[in-house]
């Protein structure tokens, strides 16, 4: 290919130029929506992180104690938060805190941040985007330990959720965004996530990406081509330097889009209203042959056709939430409801400033739903809802979720076959989360349908027998609007453990009933199990296997139904957590076993199940009168077991992708 000629490359810097004018405007305008949403905390961050980058000063929240930091952003004289810095500090100079040859190429927003999904919720996702070729070890270990710095400084003085994710351009452009955690699906799906970069992307500071300078619809040739000899642009309004080549978003193959529903199905724990939207647009392109437009590039396209400040700004999520809700084909209620509340938290009662762009948006939404204004007031009043009411909503979610990522593993096999069957330690370990959150078993506790359900639960709890079963209720409601039920005490208790609902300021009353259990047995019964089964993150669990099997003590729960009423065991419950974070109830046998033979059960059970040390089996008997000889029984049944040594293992069955 030969070299353009003067005149193309003055008229390619022209249309470089007109692009890069028009996302620097939608630029500011979604910045300006950002600061009209969020909180003061969440102001006072947002404006404090880029003067942290530029300094390294004892005080300042940032600061690590290293010779040689490396400091500053591109350009940074040049933005607004240099300004702020010199409204702040009248009697300084900017040249105190600008830096010769600053190390952060750029640093930007990557979400719903500065767009009508930013609600009270949201935190700020930063890439900083550093060579970290050009610095030595220490220096990039500086700027992890400053960003984790900064984060625990958002968080515990502002309430602000901050992640940083230190990116390198090189990295970037190979398509290596990072292991696989709780935060981050880059090595599941990297070009999807370059897809959700570029179109949801809030230029803070530093060189703006290339690809935004491109027009609407450029090839990726077109793209190289501006790469190469952008350098050679000679126009007083194109400077090369003020740009980063990050590559060009390539559309995704099948192992990608499958990884994506896999890391949708997990992630819904945490936000099934947004993980059902993103589901549905794995499902559109799946359907359609991976042949639909990439959502950046139509982001891209609006943008650049705004003719004017009126037609501002395009929000990416909107246009989004536009593509899903045309395309669902089924739940249409329910996929309106998700997109609702991703545009208005639930638990927000506050409706939004009037005339603003989010509350315009509700209102045409709700027009063009033809939803009556009792619905968007009963959707307001969420934070109002029955426990029962929010938790049937999330299993609906969560149903419909698992149809959907079926759907779509179904078809990529039957489409592209191998190309989707394959060993990937990640997959399998994603596939294995997935299989364990959403297949239901006997003995398996039941989990909420999202940590989101926690929010707003109870610290105010009944627990009630009634009709056969224990019963937990709100203290302020009435019995019949309760949140869980099962016949099992001990299953009640560890129900609470298992979805973190137990803790400092947690308080539960007994309703008096039927039988003779005593509240500082059950209290005691759950301190047991929140001591022995702390929660086990993703991240934590990467090199447990894909095996669902037992891990580390289990608890032995003698007569807690039963009260103090015998000196042998009535019923005896195993509680136990897996290597992928469930947790267990086991009944040893029929309830009502008679004397002596239930020590010889808890010694049979032990020889035959339990591969570990003795020590492991921890021993709960009700306070009472015959615990110590509740207790002597069961430690000399356990001696039994240590003599017998375990006799039969439990076989374990490996998780794949089929």
């Amino acid at each position: 290919m030969t070299d353009p000629s003067d005149i193309e490359l003055r008229a390619l810097g022209r249309e470089c130029v007109r692009v890069q004018k028009t996302f620097s405007l939608n630029n500011i305008l979604r910045t300006r929506e950002m600061l009209g949403y969020a909180s003061t905390g969440f102001k006072t961050v947002y404006q404090a992180v880029p003067f942290f980058f530029q300094v390294n000063r004892p005080g300042v929240p940032g600061f690590v104690p290293f010779p040689r930091p490396a400091l500053g952003i591109y350009g940074f004289g040049r933005t607004g938060f240099a300004r702020l810095y010199l409204e702040a500090n009248p009697d300084n100079s900017l040249k105190d805190i600008l830096v010769l040859r600053p190390v952060i190429q750029a640093l930007t927003l990557i979400g719903s941040t500065g767009s009508v999904g930013h609600t009270r919720s949201s935190d700020l996702d930063y890439w900083v985007i550093v060579d970290k070729r050009s610095l030595d070890d220490g220096q990039v270990d500086y700027l992890e330990k400053k960003c984790r710095s900064i984060q625990a400084w958002a968080q515990a003085r502002h309430g602000a959720e901050v992640h940083f994710f230190l990116m390198d351009p090189q990295d970037i452009r190979d398509l290596k965004l990072g292991p696989l955690d709780e935060e981050s699906s880059g090595e599941v799906m990297p070009r999807l996530v370059m897809e959700e970069y570029y179109r949801t992307l809030l230029h803070v500071a530093g060189r703006m990406p290339l690809w935004w300078t491109t027009p609407p619809g450029a090839s990726p040739e077109a793209y190289n081509r501006l790469a190469r000899v952008a350098d050679d642009i000679l126009m007083t309004t194109f400077q090369a330097e003020d740009f980063i080549d990050l590559g060009f978003p390539e559309n995704p193959g099948p192992r990608e889009y499958l990884g994506a529903a896999m890391w949708q199905a997990h992630k819904a724990q945490r936000d099934p209203f947004k993980a059902l939207l993103k589901m549905l647009l794995i499902k559109e392109q799946v359907d359609s042959g991976l042949k639909a437009p990439l959502l950046c590039d139509q982001v891209k396209a609006a943008v650049v056709a705004a003719e004017s400040v009126d037609q501002m700004p395009v929000d990416p999520y909107y246009l989004t939430i536009r593509r899903v809700i045309d395309n669902a084909d089924s739940h249409l209620d329910l996929v309106r409801t998700a997109a609702w509340f991703k545009i208005h938290h639930p638990f927000d009662h506050v409706p939004p400033t009037p005339q603003s762009t989010k509350a315009r948006l509700m209102e045409n939404l709700r027009k063009e739903w033809n939803w009556p204004a009792e619905k968007v007031q009963d959707l307001m009043q969420y934070s109002w809802w029955t426990q029962a009411r929010r938790l049937a909503l999330g299993e609906e979610l969560k149903a419909v979720l698992l149809d959907l990522f079926s759907h779509v593993a179904a078809r990529l096999r039957q489409d592209y076959g191998a190309e989707v069957m394959f060993q990937d330690d990640n997959l399998a370990r994603l596939n294995a989360q997935i299989l364990s959150r959403y297949a239901d078993h006997s003995t398996k506790v039941e989990e909420l349908p999202s940590v989101f359900h926690r929010q707003g639960m109870p610290k105010d709890m009944n627990l009630v027998w009634t009709e056969g079963a224990w019963r937990l209720c709100e203290s302020a409601g009435v019995d019949e609007d309760y949140f869980y039920s099962n016949p099992r005490l001990v299953r009640v208790a560890a129900w609470l453990v298992q979805n973190q609902l137990w803790g400092p300021g947690v308080r539960l009353r007994l309703r008096p009933g039927h039988r003779p259990v005593k509240i500082g047995a059950v209290l005691g019964v759950i301190a047991l199990f929140a001591r022995l089964f702390p929660v086990v993150n993703f991240a934590d669990g990467a090199n447990l296997g894909l095996l669902s099997r037992p891990v580390g003590p289990k608890a032995l729960v003698v007569n807690l139904e039963e009260g103090a009423v015998t000196t042998r065991p009535l019923t005896v419950d195993v509680v136990y957590r897996t290597s992928l974070g469930e947790m267990h109830v086991e009944g040893l046998g029929p309830l009502g076993f008679p004397g002596a033979e239930g020590f010889t059960l808890v010694a049979q059970w032990a020889a035959e199940h339990h591969d570990g040390p003795v020590d492991q089996l921890i021993p709960f008997v009700p306070p009472g009168p015959d615990q110590e000889e509740m207790e002597l029984g069961l430690k000399a049944a356990l001696r039994r077991y240590r003599g017998r040594g375990p006799q039969i293992r439990k076989s374990k069955v490996r998780l794949d992708l089929d």
